[in-house]
């Protein structure tokens, strides 16, 4: 089974966005399937995934690949959340 988002909250103010966020999260624990979640926004990326797969430019590949390994529910001021997603806005700051 797959789930697949595509942006889903592009259009949501952040307490409803926040809130969504840690719905899917509970959704995907008590479903077990794999969710494949599109999105142009880091901070929700690595709040969200176990792995972050970054594209390049058109046409895209695979450029790099995070493994997101921090204890749930993540906290976005943990220095190693912050790192993760420093890495990632600096690998595609320049293309």
């Amino acid at each position: 089974d797959l789930l697949l988002m595509d942006e889903p909250y592009g259009q949501m103010d952040i307490k409803v966005r926040y809130y969504l966020e840690d719905e899917v999260i509970k959704l995907w624990k008590e479903i077990g399937s794999t969710v494949l979640f599109i999105t142009h926004n880091l901070e929700e990326a690595v709040y969200l995934a176990e792995r972050v797969i970054v594209l390049s430019q058109k046409p895209a590949k695979i450029k790099a690949e995070f493994e997101i390994d921090l204890p749930r529910p993540r906290n976005f001021a943990d220095p190693k959340f912050i790192e993760i997603r420093k890495q990632i806005t600096d690998m595609i700051k320049w293309w």
